[in-house]
């Protein structure tokens, strides 16, 4: 209805002008109808709109691709969730792996499918940015023409038009026009203004898509490793079993059997005495030299991963990854691209929830060493060289329970600092001592194993 009720009005403008026009042509002054004319119309050219069609298109046809691929990631999630339940032999091992496999296939193509959409809109916006760029040209190049014309008009003034014309009503007419025009040019001053804040806003919203592409470039890197790293998995499952039961079980029982050996109640143990703890930890003195970066810190207990299985086995790495958050913090130390997350699903860890790897990259075990002390001195040496070291605590008595974390230098008194993977970055050694004895209600532990990588 608007842009009907503006169309009438500008019949009705160029009816007056072409009576007009007569009588101004004799007066050698036809410029400004031109002129207005081109104004008037402008907003009104129809503008080619294939190419922006044929996106809009393309971007319903990816998000069609978008909702199915979704859909059967959601179906490969529950399947895998009931999988889970259901494993008591190597068949259901495998199959579960299978799964798995084809949950990150529909996974990835959910990804290139959003990666294609976001590539047309990106396409989109570089065109609409086009299409506002030439608008504002082209508007710019019609202001400019009106602009001196008007000046010409003003410089003849009104008393030498009045002498060079016989007929009064013609003169009036040309005033009207002219005033006419005066408000089209500020329309007209007003448009561009609004043509370039919604350039300028163009030019933010393709900046934003470019760096939604990008993430999503990651997002599939890390999937098609996630990928090959599953593949492998059940490749060396199947291998180190020789498609039998029997070695199955085998390695089942010995996942158990470190299972024991790590301290994988401390979560609930941490809930039940979670007020003790709270207070333990508040008269807790804080290093004030000595302090590492927190950028290779991590929390097994992370939302990200603290619920990833390790391996085959049942067992996360929110319960019972300390080691493995350890070994992801010393690689994260030495520049390796990783965490908890990514090592709970390498082949290595198949079937171990304790692992040190003899190479990673290009990082080399040089020790894996348990002895009762710990070389205090080994450990000295290794941090004056700016290596840091991975410890075992054990605390109680008997059949002990563990917990790993990662010396990484001492304070000006002595005191060693550790990261720890369940209490926190950059605290005392004596500090996670403290907080496990309070969690098992025992006063006895020792520290008799270190790992080091170079």
């Amino acid at each position: 209805m608007k842009i009907k009720s503006q169309l009438k009005r500008i019949i009705t403008i160029i009816l007056d002008l072409l009576c007009y026009s007569e009588a101004r042509a004799r007066a050698g002054d036809v410029v400004l109808i031109g002129l207005l004319f081109s104004v008037l119309f402008f907003s009104f050219q129809p503008v080619s709109a294939s190419l922006l069609d044929e996106l809009d298109s393309q971007i319903t046809n990816t998000e069609t691709k978008i909702q199915n691929a979704e859909k059967k990631v959601g179906d490969y999630k529950k399947k895998i969730s009931k999988a889970k339940d259901d494993i008591t032999s190597l068949k259901q091992q495998i199959n579960l792996m299978e799964i798995e496999i084809q949950e990150i296939l529909a996974q990835t193509d959910l990804t290139q499918a959003e990666i294609e959409q976001t590539n047309l809109k990106i396409l989109k916006k570089i065109e609409q940015i086009d299409r506002k760029i030439q608008e504002i040209i082209h508007q710019k190049e019609i202001l400019g023409e009106i602009i001196r014309n008007i000046h010409d008009h003003d410089n003849r003034g009104h008393l030498e038009t009045l002498l060079s014309t016989d007929n009064f009503s013609a003169l009036f007419n040309e005033i009207r026009y002219a005033d006419l025009i005066q408000d089209q040019v500020q329309n007209m001053l007003k448009s561009l203004q609004t043509l370039k804040l919604l350039l300028d806003q163009e030019k933010q919203n393709l900046e934003t898509r470019k760096q939604e592409q990008e993430k999503l470039k990651t997002r599939l890197i890390r999937e098609q490793a996630t990928l090959k790293t599953r593949k492998k998995s059940k490749t060396t499952l199947l291998a180190k079993t020789n498609s039998q039961e029997k070695q199955y079980q085998k390695l089942l029982a010995q996942i158990q059997e470190q299972k024991q050996t790590l301290a994988y109640d401390l979560n609930k143990l941490s809930q039940e005495k979670q007020e003790e703890l709270a207070r333990v930890k508040a008269l807790q003195s804080k290093p004030g030299s000595g302090l590492a970066s927190e950028a290779w810190h991590f929390y097994q207990t992370d939302p990200k991963w603290k619920n990833t299985t390790i391996g085959i086995s049942r067992s996360t790495v929110g319960d019972v990854g300390c080691a493995l958050t350890a070994l992801s913090m010393v690689f994260k130390y030495y520049g390796i691209e990783t965490d908890p997350g990514k090592i709970a699903k390498q082949a290595d860890f198949a079937w171990n929830l304790i692992y040190w790897p003899k190479k990673w990259q290009y990082l080399d075990l040089v020790m894996n060493r348990s002895r009762k002390p710990v070389d205090w001195q080994r450990i000295d040496q290794e941090l004056a060289n700016n290596n840091p070291v991975i410890v075992f605590i054990k605390v109680g008595k008997g059949k002990r329970k563990g917990h790993y974390v990662v010396i990484h230098g001492k304070d000006n008194n002595g005191k060693y600092i550790v990261h720890d993977p369940y209490y926190g970055s950059n605290i005392y050694l004596d500090s996670t001592i403290e907080l496990l004895e309070t969690a098992y209600n025992t006063n006895t532990s020792i520290v008799d194993q270190m790992i080091i990588y170079h």
